[in-house]
């Protein structure tokens, strides 16, 4: 039951006088206790309401006699009460201080002596200052009993004891003006829109209190916002055949017990997910719909999901295609039946782990199916989940493992990385298929930088992947639940630049982030690149360690390279749509020997499909060339060596290896300048500088 007694619905008081009885029944003895309505046309300032004691029995003397006030805060204010009765004294009063903002409990101390009221003989006056209203026709007044709260005995006409040590227990018969309102009780008299105040019965959308959805409204509450504020209550009681819809849009809390007699259900769509966190639950089904689409080629209309609930089977999506991850091979694994239409054997998803789904929408096989909705139907996940990550580093994509959220709600990964669990045995980055985009996105929470809109909130029933360093127990928590709508994470971007290449509709995004603590190599914090498989999705990524990088930190250099591949020719435009603070970023194309400032546009090329990625050269520092000196610079490769043939000219030569950092720098000299270099088998990056002009050029040293 709820700490705070029920209120009463807006009632009219007329101008007369109304008189509120309340009645004590213990054993053979009965009394009346009235408060009269103060009716309307008061004048402004405080208002005096007389107690009287129409009744009482006796017999016995008395030790304590409580009884209790509700009151609507928004129109009075209670200021004191004045004793005005000699015989008769209250000892005590006790209002909001203790027990909320519309409760005042009156306590009678020692009656003695047989010493009681004649009938309508008046006890005290309690003394009101009131607000809103001063005709007070909208005021919510009245006097009302309960029978014993657990651990608040003072509550209610039921704490009466006698001085032999006898308590009596009292039950409200009748004190009301009025039907009596009940915060937090759904009628649906109006729609199913929560968030009208009319579907309510006090005419109050709840917050944060006990809301109890019955059976047999007009209407079942749907919930849908169209901003982050979610719904939240304290308790959530669902009746018998009482259910609820949360829509994609629609996000709701319940910080207690949520008591599932009734249904409530979780939608998602192709764009937005319905969210629901709880504190405990109690009995019955909850049921997430995850809306997936079918896909008209091969390679598209793949999933990576989760499940909400534990024990999640195979066996429910019969007419999907599902794969799974083997990080010791880094490769999917297709899970079928041995012949068409026969299942494979059960397997189960407890949440922690991902599926690669995908709806067959020309399946022949009979039901079970579900169409492009997935139905998750039990008890939803809740507490402290734990999975595990290995790193047996082989395959293509090491120590990769397919994971997933096992909350009815967001994950918030930003939260794991900087929480009590995070060990360090992962890498901080987290990766996702972006289906739409038939493209992978990314998260780093080591600086918050992302590509192809990747970021740290996890969707429900959504899998995702996170690369390990080392085996590790992952283990997530309720703080970590989140909800979300149109959140991005903030970014310091004062050292950052994203690039965007576009081709076929389709995009894809690499960072490079200057940061001192970094290295050339591959760092743990660094964002693998995940290459799409659709052969015409463009690819835009940088190296380290002869790895593929999406979000690749450095020491700050001059020039860096970046690569573009694709499986199609097409026209491709480059771009960069975040430059932080750099004066100078300037996209270099060593096919075309052009060179175009990202800071003032975007540069369009033709890509031919097979053509060698090492394309082009990302530069922060001003390139000029004069009239027709580059057609006096030769630069090329001869066993170990570089050649650089450069103009009587006075200036520097400088190499970069494939990471940007500067590996030698020396003086041009007159005719051929020759550089041995120690590493072979690698390309390095020539840059050949003079006080007005700027040449670069790419080598293969064998």
């Amino acid at each position: 039951m709820n700490k705070k007694l029920t209120k009463m619905k807006k009632v009219i008081l007329f101008f007369s006088v109304m008189f509120l009885s309340v009645t004590l029944s213990f054993g053979q003895l009965t009394t009346t206790v009235s408060i009269p309505d103060m009716g309307g046309g008061l004048p402004a300032g405080s208002v005096f309401t007389p107690v009287t004691m129409d009744a009482i029995g006796g017999g016995e003397n008395w030790g304590t006699l409580q009884f209790y006030f509700f009151y609507d805060p928004l129109v009075l204010t209670p200021v004191s009460v004045v004793f005005t009765n000699p015989t008769m004294p209250f000892y005590e009063w006790m209002n909001n201080l203790t027990y909320g903002p519309d409760e005042i409990i009156l306590t009678w101390l020692s009656f003695s002596g047989g010493i009681f009221p004649a009938p309508g003989e008046e006890l005290c006056q309690i003394e009101w200052t009131y607000t809103g209203d001063p005709d007070f026709s909208s005021l919510v007044w009245g006097l009302e009993v309960k029978d014993p709260i657990p651990g608040w005995p003072e509550k209610g006409l039921s704490a009466i004891w006698s001085t032999a040590g006898t308590i009596y227990d009292a039950t409200f018969v009748d004190g009301s003006v009025g039907p009596i309102a009940t915060p937090g009780l759904w009628t649906g008299v109006t729609s199913s829109d929560w968030f009208d105040g009319t579907n309510w019965d006090d005419g109050m959308v709840p917050s944060g209190i006990d809301v109890t959805i019955p059976a047999g409204t007009p209407n079942d509450p749907v919930i849908e916002t169209n901003d982050a504020t979610p719904t939240v209550a304290w308790t959530l009681d669902l009746t018998s055949d009482a259910p609820i819809v949360v829509n994609p849009l629609g996000y709701l809390s319940v910080d207690g017990v949520f008591t599932n007699d009734g249904g409530l259900t979780v939608l998602s769509d192709d764009t937005y997910n319905g969210s629901f966190i709880y504190g405990a639950a109690l009995g019955g089904d909850f049921q997430y719909d995850r809306y997936v689409a079918s896909w008209p080629s091969a390679t598209g209309g793949w999933h990576y999901m989760s499940s909400p609930i534990a024990g999640f089977g195979s066996h429910n999506i019969l007419d999907y295609f599902l794969n799974t991850w083997d990080e010791t091979t880094s490769m999917f694994f297709q899970h079928v039946g041995g012949e068409p239409c026969v299942p494979a054997a059960e397997i189960f998803n407890d949440g922690m782990d991902g599926w690669s789904v995908k709806w067959d929408d020309a399946y022949a096989c009979p039901a079970p199916g579900t169409g492009e909705t997935v139905e998750f139907i039990g008890a939803p996940n809740f507490g402290d989940q734990i999975g595990g990550a290995t790193a047996s580093g082989v395959g293509a994509f090491p120590n990769f493992n397919l994971m997933g959220n096992p909350y009815p709600s967001y994950w918030d990964f930003q939260d794991y990385y900087d929480g009590i669990n995070w060990t360090g045995n992962l890498n901080p980055t987290i990766y996702f298929w972006y289906e739409w985009g038939e493209q992978y996105a990314t998260y780093n929470a080591f600086d918050f930088s992302s590509t192809n809109g990747g970021n740290g909130f996890v969707p429900p029933v959504q899998g995702f992947f996170l690369e390990a360093n080392a085996a590790d127990v992952v283990t997530f928590t309720d703080a970590e639940r989140a909800h979300v709508y149109n959140v991005t994470y903030w970014k310091d971007a004062s050292n950052m630049v994203k690039l965007m290449a576009t081709a076929n509709d389709r995009s894809d995004e690499t960072v490079i982030s200057f940061n001192e603590n970094s290295t050339v190599n591959r760092d743990s914090y660094d964002s693998r690149k995940l290459i799409s498989p659709v052969e015409y999705v463009p690819a835009l990524y940088t190296m380290a360690s002869d790895m593929t990088i999406a979000i690749n930190h450095m020491p700050a250099t001059e020039s860096v390279p970046v690569y573009f591949e694709m499986g199609t020719s097409s026209s491709v435009t480059i771009e960069a749509i975040e430059t932080g603070e750099f004066a100078n970023v300037v996209l270099e194309d060593l096919l075309l020997g052009t060179q175009t400032s990202l800071l003032e546009g975007s540069y369009t090329f033709d890509h031919i499909a097979g053509a060698d990625p090492d394309r082009f050269i990302l530069h922060f520092t001003p390139l000029g060339i004069g009239d027709n000196f580059a057609d006096y610079v030769n630069i090329w490769s001869s066993a170990n060596n570089i050649y650089v043939q450069v103009p009587d000219v006075t200036g520097d030569i400088v190499v970069f290896n494939m990471m940007g950092q500067e590996v030698v720098r020396t003086d041009i000299e007159p005719g051929t300048t020759v550089i041995p270099m120690n590493d072979v088998n690698t390309y390095y990056v020539v840059k050949v500088l003079t006080s007005d002009n700027a040449v670069t050029g790419k080598v293969f040293i064998k």
